[in-house]
């Protein structure tokens, strides 16, 4: 009873706790309205994930400038985690043979090297949408050296088109208890927190269409609000 009574929210103060459901997430505004522990802890698990670091897997073709010279690059990223490898060939080719990358990324900054055995190219770049922009630098090689700018710029892979399958529109059973996911006749803190996540876009509507009390494929604040009251009152007879 108690974690069904840290939920309890009154109809005119439900937009002061959480604003309507926009971008598939939700977002709460301070009122006076009790916010659980667990949506809070729901809503840090969400914004890690936004956070997380970029994913670089993928082809590129870009450009080299330093010292005068300008050369192209086609370069291969693979990722696991934080770790990257790779390959890298140059045009023109000068002395240099092909190249195998060793490096890692921390948020949006990737970091590593180039070396094909005999030169080796340190770069430092940041990840923005599908481009890589920064700078390297060759220590040491009996092809080149000194330092420059490159930027890289992701191919992208043609997608198959489809042909979606109309998803029929789930229909709430007239005078069913909204928020009763199971159908047992009452609603429980699992069924709201069920609930919450189909209207942060992490759970499909299908899994409790007793939420979804006007059957818009969608569940809202004022059907969540609508599904503590069910919990804390019972469902209509």
């Amino acid at each position: 009873m108690h974690e069904i009574q840290a939920l309890s929210v009154q109809q005119p103060h439900a937009e002061n706790m959480l604003s309507k459901r926009m971008s598939r997430s939700v977002r709460f505004i301070a009122g006076r309205a009790t916010v659980p522990p667990w949506v809070i802890l729901l809503l840090a698990t969400v914004t890690v994930a936004a956070n997380a670091a970029v994913d670089v897997t993928g082809d590129y073709t870009g450009t080299a400038q330093g010292g005068g010279s300008t050369e192209t690059l086609s370069v291969a990223f693979t990722q696991s985690g934080t770790s990257v490898t790779g390959t890298m060939s140059v045009s023109p080719a000068n002395c240099f043979l092909s190249f195998q990358f060793s490096g890692t990324v921390s948020g949006t900054m990737l970091a590593g090297s180039f070396t094909d055995g005999r030169s080796t190219i340190n770069i430092s770049g940041t990840v923005s949408g599908n481009e890589v922009k920064g700078g390297y630098s060759i220590p040491a090689s009996p092809c080149a050296k000194g330092s420059g700018s490159f930027t890289l710029i992701e191919i992208a892979t043609p997608t198959p088109s489809e042909t979606p399958n109309p998803t029929p529109t789930p229909t709430p059973t007239p005078g069913s208890c909204v928020g009763d996911c199971n159908g047992d006749g009452q609603v429980t803190v699992n069924e709201l927190i069920q609930m919450v996540n189909i209207a942060l876009g992490n759970a499909a509507v299908s899994t409790c269409t007793a939420g979804d009390a006007n059957g818009d494929g969608e569940i809202t604040v004022n059907e969540i609000v609508a599904g503590v009251n069910n919990a804390l009152n019972g469902c209509p007879t």
